[in-house]
């Protein structure tokens, strides 16, 4: 599980998408935020651990950032 705080500027459906270091997505869903400081678990499932990138969209607002998943233990 990676706990992962976002800010936004405002309330609404944001796309949540995750890629592996290939490239290749991995995760792709709808969440809805509130305006102001968020929270968001993303449960890493059977992915291994590695370097990964998440990317929020909002509207026309896109942020993007690199994650590091270690090993579970």
């Amino acid at each position: 599980v990676q706990h992962l705080t976002l800010n936004v500027p405002g309330s609404g459906n944001a796309l949540i998408e995750v890629y592996d270091i290939s490239g290749k997505q991995v995760l792709c869903k709808t969440r809805s935020f509130s305006k102001g400081t968020n929270s968001l678990k993303l449960f890493r499932g059977r992915s291994p651990e590695g370097v990964y990138f998440l990317r929020v969209i909002m509207g026309d607002e896109a942020v993007s950032e690199k994650l590091v998943a270690a090993a579970n233990k």
